[in-house]
């Protein structure tokens, strides 16, 4: 007797993929690699077993992360008619060539040389930038200097030559391209400022400060505040302060074709509060056995806030009495008896001198 039906089965058929090296690359390049299936027709797929070094689409298009060995597989998974086909892989070289330029950044002048800054290149060519493999170039002249980073400084320039630098960076496939030209400096001669700590200062005085260049009377030092809040100040160096505490004064010189600018010296110091003025007496209102004092804040307040007012009492029946504004009033005082009254202000520094007498006042029930 017979067995029962098997499974249904579908015979198909076999397929081979042709995949040929596509020898080596440079980097940088995107290739597009070709496989072809023979006798299905089927479409292959395409797939880096080195993503390290390259990568590629399912379709063929390269990318190159870095120089090296890239390796890529090829395969057909098959369909209802033809059996997957066995997987095709090859390897080849991917080469490194040269960086692009660096990016300049800012030249700065010495004292017969200049220090340039640049920015690494936006490819360095699939290879590391070698050690000291970035050379900087000045113009005139092709003076040269070589490091690993930025910045690097040339040497051997002339002083009141004007230059300009270029940069290039090198990598194990060669020197790239050089970067465009860096703004124009002028190497000169230092100089050096000498500006003395003025030492503690009063509030209300307007003192002038002095500095001075070893590059000699030719060359005037000028002056900035970086306290504006505290004091101000003049290009010549006449100070004005705006409140007691720590002034700080910048002085440079800016230099020229002879000589660098100077190194900015600063110097801080304090500005001390003094006594307040005297306040401006008001009107004295005569009450039983009392008196109400007016009176405004002094024009100069000596550079720290008032922190008290005194009205003493002429003749002096009771003493002074103490107070924040106006008016204070002064109690204990004789009906019948003439009186008048002076002001002062007190702040950290002291209390300052009274002001004029009021209006007479007579006391009364």
């Amino acid at each position: 007797t017979a067995s029962s039906a098997s499974n249904l089965a579908t015979p198909k058929g076999n397929q081979t993929i042709t995949f040929a090296n596509p020898g080596a690359q440079n980097f940088g390049t995107t290739p597009t690699l070709i496989a072809t299936t023979t006798a299905s027709g089927l479409t292959p797929t395409f797939s880096s077993s080195t993503t390290g070094v390259c990568t590629i689409t399912s379709g063929g298009v390269l990318t190159f992360i870095t120089a090296g060995s890239c390796t890529i597989d090829v395969d057909q998974a098959g369909d209802a008619t033809w059996n997957a086909a066995p997987t095709v892989t090859q390897t080849f070289t991917v080469n490194a060539i040269v960086p692009s330029a660096p990016t300049i950044g800012t030249a700065t002048a010495g004292d017969t040389q200049a220090t340039v800054t640049f920015s690494a290149p936006a490819s360095t060519g699939g290879s590391a930038i070698i050690a000291s493999g970035y050379t900087v170039t000045a113009s005139p002249g092709g003076a040269t200097a070589t490091g690993s980073s930025s910045p690097i400084t040339v040497t051997g320039l002339t002083n009141g030559i004007a230059y300009t630098f270029t940069v290039t960076a090198t990598n194990s496939a060669g020197e790239g391209a050089e970067s465009a030209a860096s703004n124009s400096v002028i190497p000169a001669a230092p100089q050096t400022i000498t500006f003395a700590n003025p030492g503690t200062q009063n509030f209300g005085t307007t003192p002038t400060l002095t500095a001075t260049s070893d590059a000699g009377g030719g060359y005037p030092v000028s002056f900035t505040s970086a306290t504006t809040g505290v004091c101000t100040i003049t290009s010549g160096g006449s100070l004005t302060f705006i409140t007691a505490g720590n002034c700080t004064i910048n002085a440079n010189q800016a230099g020229d074709s002879s000589f660098l600018a100077a190194s900015q010296v600063s110097q801080t110091f304090t500005v001390a509060s003094v006594p307040p003025g005297s306040p401006i007496i008001g009107i004295a209102t005569a009450g039983d056995t009392q008196a109400s004092i007016a009176f405004t804040p002094p024009n100069f307040i000596g550079g720290a806030a008032i922190t008290n007012y005194t009205v003493s009492v002429i003749p002096a029946d009771v003493a002074p009495v103490n107070g924040t504004s106006s008016p204070i009033v002064v109690t204990g005082l004789t009906n019948g008896q003439p009186y008048t009254f002076i002001v002062s202000a007190t702040n950290s520094a002291g209390t300052g001198s009274a002001s004029a007498a009021s209006n007479s006042i007579t006391p009364k029930a």
